[in-house]
């Protein structure tokens, strides 16, 4: 086998490392033959305009290279040995290191190369210790990009001129940060192309810099002791289309190295190589208990369109789905075993809409038993079937499913079968007794603070309607939606998560118990029940404090002037006139929503 002389075998590595940068319009390599210098081979010139005349010189890079003469096939990266003592000549300035392998029978070259920055040589310095050498890794440069191979030299080059200055100082780390308060971060990059940021920054490893010092005085420290790899993850607001449907108007892409992951609801997740021309592969990952109803529903809606159309734009780009991996495509055509528990939760979400409730169904909360409730609710809302049930069951039914629960009546039709229907809009009239007489009543009567909390099939904005239908036919009606109204605030102040619909109800039941009645001492009580609505949406006007006032001065009643005295904000007087309650009425009044204000006035 024929041998290369040493003589010749650096002539060939220098030609090589030259030829690399051939096609680069604004770098000149400048690499000495027969170098005698101990440390350096030469430089990398690097301009500013493709003249590359003297007043453009942007700056230079000190340039080691080293040949090796060898038959054997190389990896895409390598390890080679540098001198301690070189390393310490590179520390101020930084090195360009090239090692190229030449093939001793057809003189094939192969170029390697490291950026050594000076807080990375430093580093190896420190790693070196007592010994003569530190291996490097160095990867094998692909000359064919000449912007790119601009690019990442010029950005070495500035990175090492940020170094320079503080090459000696100590290692900043990530976990120093936390002493620096908000410390600005910067990442600096150089590109010739149009390409997006969050792609530039995650295709290429960058040294991070902290903005530190006292005051105005700042000044930019590198972080850690080498470069870091970046993952750029963000949201983007960009409609997504499937069949000339906007299923979603945002999308979340998190830029790799290798490639770009975009996620699109809560199922979809596309890994899209780099030089998109591999292929696309395609992960579906349904979870339908992860995601409230209506949710699920456009999930599945978006998941079953894909899979029939099989293409998808994403901010009017075309994704074709037959240009991805097999698994993929089987998980696609699977994805048509979902129609079953689509339609299913179609009805379910049908059925809710029937009993006019207003939460949306929480899946995350499912349980095995609900998937009977579930059903019940579709047989009876949806399908207008009877339901079978064995136990005996009462005339009120409630259906707790997840973080809702309806109340139904239950009417026997059968030995074991039941006619659903919902409490709050049956179609019948129900009947309430007074005394020798009956009157029809609304079916809101039924309601009391635990129910106000626990039901979900309450339709608040018909509950004043119902009151002002049944006035002429009922005597007790307002009496009954006094009640009410109480019972609404009482619940309001329990609610840790205020639903202001509560409140506004009993504000407008309250308005119109004051146009209707025609009793002064009712007359007084329902309004001062309005005025404590107000005073907890912060609506008290001095008008009403001159009402509340003037009820002090002509009442005699201690239930009049506690009540008048609490909105007023003056508790001790309050507190004098409760005090002089019979027990009997002290333990009544502490039920009532009033009471909320002795500890709770501001």
């Amino acid at each position: 086998m024929a041998r290369m002389s040493k003589k010749k075998v650096e002539a060939a590595a220098r030609s090589a490392v030259e030829d690399c940068f051939q096609d680069c319009d604004k770098i000149h390599v400048d690499v000495a033959t027969n170098d005698k210098t101990i440390a350096w081979d030469g430089f990398i010139y690097l301009y500013d305009n493709v003249g590359q005349k003297k007043d453009s010189l942007y700056g230079k890079i000190p340039v080691q290279v080293k040949g090796v003469s060898s038959s054997d096939k190389h990896s895409d990266k390598i390890s080679y040995s540098i001198q301690r003592a070189d390393l310490r000549a590179y520390k101020d300035e930084g090195i360009a290191f090239f090692v190229v392998y030449i093939n001793a029978t057809n003189h094939a070259r192969t170029v390697y190369y490291a950026l050594l920055a000076p807080i990375e040589v430093r580093q190896l310095l420190e790693q070196c210790g007592e010994n003569k050498s530190k291996s490097v890794i160095l990867e094998k440069m692909s000359c064919l990009d000449s912007e790119a191979l601009e690019s990442s030299f010029r950005l070495f080059y500035d990175d090492c001129k940020r170094q320079k200055s503080v090459v000696d100082s100590p290692v900043l780390t990530f976990e120093d940060l936390k002493n620096l308060g908000n410390a600005e971060l910067t990442v600096f990059g150089y590109t010739n192309k149009p390409e997006p940021i969050p792609r530039l920054l995650a295709k290429n490893d960058f040294f991070i810099y902290a903005n530190v010092g006292k005051g105005q005085v700042k000044s930019l420290y590198p972080v850690g002791t080498g470069k870091c790899s970046i993952i750029v993850s963000g949201v983007y607001n960009n409609p997504v289309t499937v069949g000339g449907r906007v299923f979603y108007d945002r999308y979340s892409i998190t830029n790799n190295r290798d490639c770009d992951i975009v996620s699109v609801g809560k199922s979809l997740t596309m890994t899209i190589p780099k030089d998109e021309s591999g292929i696309i592969n395609v992960k579906i990952d349904y979870k339908g208990t992860e995601c409230i109803l209506s949710e699920t529903i456009h999930e599945l809606e978006f998941l079953l369109a894909l899979a029939n159309e099989k293409k998808l734009q994403i901010a009017g780009c075309e994704y074709d789905m037959k240009h991805i991996d097999n698994q993929a495509d089987l998980a696609l055509a699977g994805l048509m075993d979902l129609r079953y528990p689509y339609e299913r939760l179609v009805k379910l979400k049908k059925a809710l809409d029937v009993l006019h409730v207003k939460e949306d169904l929480d899946l995350r909360l499912l349980k095995k038993k609900d998937e009977r409730l579930i059903d019940i609710l579709i047989q009876a809302f949806v399908e207008k079937k009877e339901v079978v049930e064995n136990k005996p069951v009462g005339m009120f039914v409630e259906i707790p499913i997840c973080n809702i629960c309806v109340f139904v009546f239950a009417i026997k039709t059968g030995d074991n079968t039941y006619r659903l229907e919902d409490v709050f809009n049956p179609p019948f009239q129900l009947q309430g007794s007074l005394g020798d007489g009956v009157y029809p009543i609304t079916p809101y009567s039924v309601l009391n603070k635990e129910r106000i909390l626990k039901y979900s099939n309450i339709g608040f904005e018909q509950i004043l309607p119902s009151f002002k239908a049944n006035l002429s036919e009922n005597p007790n009606c307002l009496q009954l939606a006094s009640s009410l109204g109480l019972s609404l605030l009482s619940a309001y102040d329990e609610q840790e998560v205020k639903q202001e619909r509560l409140i506004h109800t009993a504000l407008g039941l309250f308005e119109w118990m004051l146009e209707e009645e025609t009793d002064e001492q009712l007359i007084l009580k329902h309004k001062l029940n309005l005025l404590q609505v107000k005073k907890r949406l912060s609506l008290l006007s001095d008008d009403d404090k001159e009402t509340l006032y003037n009820a002090i001065e002509s009442s005699s009643s201690d239930k009049i002037k506690f009540a008048a005295y609490l909105l007023l904000d003056d508790n001790a007087f309050a507190m004098r006139s409760f005090n002089r309650l019979d027990a009997e009425v002290q333990e009544f009044y502490r039920t009532l929503p009033i009471f909320h204000f002795v500890n709770n006035n501001t």
